[in-house]
């Protein structure tokens, strides 16, 4: 016992020791020191602002770009850059402190506009970190270094592992491993920007074998997992994939120190990339955002911080041009206020201007947006052409053959699926061999680490229960020896029976939390292969789903090209299959659309976005969707309720409500066969909410089934169209929005669906 008391007292004198001595360290700093490791300690993240951030993930974009990294200097005239070199040079000569030229190597990082020429200040930060102690700004030289290196240098390899070693030989601390973790991730990335297509998969299986049989379970190895995952991932899987990966990425990311905070930096633009790639339009958009947000406090923080060269123009351009890629994901209107912003940046900025000359893309997103397509498909072919934008060619691709569909261009349509199907034909073949590949070797990654788990519980189960025997042996031999002593063999041979007594009944208690830790155990492997098996599922109908749509469009865009082609004694005929293939795909369409919503709406993936919309623009898109399925003979009318205000307004989403009023008129459409259909809106007589009305001349539901249509896969007629999910989906989304939907009995003309916002959502 007094060995512990001692020895507990020198670990304390250590450690106080420790702490005055660190303590007095940091005392002796100067106030130079102090401002610039302010700014240094979080140079990792402003490194990463630029050199990480977007000198990652973006990378594709800053390389071809001709722009690795931005900051004030790109404002400075090429003499003015120069003279502001020369006098920080002469300063660092001049330097008497390490603080001082720690102070100065930043400026001349931060002056550089090309990456390589900002290797040789990174490099003297580095040495002059490691000979001083300077730990935090050691790892930050050592991000600049790994970002400053190109994917074209024909030593990429070696040198990256260069500096991931250099990273390991640092004291350990979060800062240190969460630096070795972003080199090894962004040695990866840049590999993977010149590796051949074929070379990919072998490599993935290689990479994640690689994990599966190393002991690492910490958690900076399952960010290099998921990492790993994400950029494999990236432009050739399904969405729902990428996004729990990077679900739970984020989620990871978002538990570490906001210090030095590379890696979280980082993940952001890599998403915003991923999402939109895999046509997430709104996630891309929100990464983007968050982009825009970091690098204004990152801006001011430098500044404030005494880096006065440091800025970021570029990267709000590059957030800019990606938020306008992903035009879908955008509010009405705020296309023109986004372009409006790059437009300031190339009147104000002379790199900025030549990254909108050398792209050439933006325009072309801004047309998609506001459905100028004739104007958009020159500026997409042109930007396809372009080199440059090889990293987003796909996603340009896909603009051009919907811009030249719309607009009619019927020759550019048929030159860019010329392109895009080739380009659809690999991604779909790649994405089927990732998912294989994903599955076999992430399972073993996860059995391993279970197992891990599982054997470090037992070992130290075991070692508590080893601890316990000896307490137990020591207070039993104790205990004999005083009851010998003071009654001799009789109170011995009681305690003997005693000590028997209870050993039985720790074997017994032993049995019983064996056995309860046994069925415990079964019970979580069954919850887990459960849940295991309901992902597989969901998973599965979202790859299928997503998979046929490209295809399905593909089939109407060529068979509407056959029809061109044709002489004029086979067109009609020829019209008319083009027609009834048109019908089917559309059928198609709505069957994929509604499997998918199931599955959004049953794992609570929707979004909403509410704003208030007129009543009536609502019933009129619903009805127009549905005008050209009516049957000959059969009218649609839209109007408000009697006695209701015709311009009545709602807080609601949009696109959801047109959704359940679509399935809606989709069903009197199609049960119709004579008389009319009618679509009304207005308010409730009673509770005055906001109510649609949709109703019809057709069959009507019988009384006892009027709730079942509302039941997955439930449908009245086995002979009808749809698998019976068009009303399954458009109650779930009601519920979603505060409303109701349902049929009303008292009507017997036929079928009359209700479907009621919340009350406190509208106005007049």
């Amino acid at each position: 016992m007094i060995r512990c008391i001692f020895g507990v007292l020198v670990a304390m004198a250590v450690l106080v020791s420790g702490q005055a001595f660190a303590a007095g360290q940091k005392a002796a700093s100067t106030a130079g020191q102090q401002a610039q490791v302010s700014a240094g300690n979080n140079t990792t993240t402003a490194g990463q602002g630029t050199t990480a951030g977007q000198g990652t993930t973006a990378q594709r974009q800053a390389e071809v770009e001709g722009q690795a990294h931005t900051d004030v200097a790109t404002r400075l005239t090429a003499e003015q850059r120069e003279r502001a070199e020369e006098a920080e040079r002469a300063a660092l000569a001049r330097a008497r402190t390490a603080a001082d030229s720690v102070r100065i190597l930043y400026n001349l990082i931060d002056l550089e506009v090309d990456a390589k020429d900002r290797k040789g200040a990174s490099e003297d930060l580095y040495q002059l970190a490691v000979r001083t102690g300077r730990d935090t700004d050691a790892l930050c030289a050592l991000r600049y270094l790994a970002s400053a290196t190109s994917r074209d240098d024909p030593q990429l390899d070696s040198i990256m592992r260069v500096y991931s070693t250099r990273a390991a030989r640092m004291p350990k601390s979060a800062d240190q491993r969460e630096t070795q973790t972003f080199i090894e991730v962004l040695r990866l990335q840049k590999e993977l920007m010149t590796m051949p297509e074929e070379e990919r998969v072998p490599s993935l299986k290689l990479k994640l074998g690689e994990f599966a049989n190393d002991n690492k379970v910490d958690v900076y190895r399952r960010i290099e997992i998921l990492y790993t995952l994400c950029l494999y991932l990236s432009d050739r899987a399904n969405s729902q994939l990428l996004d729990d990966y990077m679900l739970e990425l984020e989620e990871i990311l978002d538990k570490l120190p906001d210090e030095p905070g590379a890696l979280k930096n980082h993940f952001y633009v890599m998403a915003a990339q991923s999402y939109s790639a895999v046509g997430n339009y709104g996630k891309a958009v929100e990464m983007n955002r968050r982009i825009l947000e970091l690098m204004a406090k990152l801006e001011k923080k430098y500044h404030d911080a005494g880096r006065k060269y440091r800025s970021y123009v570029t990267i709000y351009f590059s957030c800019y041009e990606r938020m306008l890629g992903n035009y879908p994901g955008l509010e009405p209107g705020e296309a023109e206020d986004i372009y409006s912003k790059v437009l300031e940046l190339v009147r104000t900025e002379p790199v900025v201007a030549n990254m909108y000359n050398m792209l050439g893309a933006s325009a072309a997103f801004l047309a998609m947006a506001k459905g100028e397509y004739a104007k958009a498909v020159p500026l997409l072919q042109k930007a396809v052409a372009n080199p440059r934008n090889y990293y987003r060619k796909c996603q340009l691709l896909r603009m051009l053959v919907d811009a030249a569909r719309k607009s009619g261009n019927r020759a550019a349509l048929v030159e860019a699926y010329e392109e895009y199907t080739p380009m659809l034909e690999t991604r779909m073949a790649a994405t089927d061999a990732y998912g294989i590949i994903e599955y076999e070797i992430l399972h073993n990654v996860n059995e391993l680490m279970e197992t891990n788990a599982s054997l470090e519980a037992i070992s130290l189960r075991s070692r508590q229960e080893a601890n316990g025997r000896v307490r137990l042996w020591m207070i039993s031999t104790i205990a004999a020896l005083l009851l010998v002593i003071v009654v001799i063999l009789y109170a011995y041979w009681r305690s003997r029976k005693q000590a028997r007594r209870m050993d039985e009944s720790n074997r017994a208690l032993t049995r019983e939390r064996d056995n309860m830790a046994k069925a415990q155990r079964e019970l979580i492997a069954a919850r887990d292969s459960a849940k295991r098996a309901e992902l597989q599922k969901d998973d599965v109908i979202s790859t299928l789903c997503h998979e046929i749509t490209d295809p399905v469009g593909a089939i109407v865009g060529y068979s509407q090209l056959i029809v061109d082609s044709v002489d004029d004694k086979r067109r009609t005929a020829m019209e008319r299959f083009s027609k009834i293939i048109s019908l089917n795909a559309e059928l198609v369409d709505t069957l994929v659309n509604d499997v998918i919503d199931t599955v959004q709406l049953e794992t609570s993936k929707v979004v909403l976005k509410n704003r208030m919309v007129r009543m009536s623009e609502l019933a009129e898109i619903a009805a127009d969707s549905m005008r050209n399925r009516l049957q000959p003979g059969v009218t649609m009318e839209v109007s408000p309720i009697e006695g209701a205000d015709p311009d009545i307004t709602v807080n609601t989403d949009p696109t959801r409500a047109a959704q359940v009023l679509i399935n809606l008129v989709s069903n009197a459409v199609k049960f119709t066969e004579k008389g009319h259909i009618d679509v009304m809106y207005g308010q409730r007589e009673h509770s005055g909410r906001p109510v649609f009305v949709v109703q019809d001349t057709g069959p009507g539901i019988p009384r006892d089934k009027q709730e079942l249509v509302f039941a997955r896969y439930e449908k009245l007629s086995t002979a009808s169209q749809g698998i019976g999910l068009g009303l399954y989906v458009s109650r779930l989304i009601a519920r979603l929005l505060g409303a109701e939907v349902f049929v009303d009995p008292d009507y017997t003309d036929g079928t009359r669906m209700l479907f009621i916002l919340p009350g406190e959502h509208f106005k007049n």
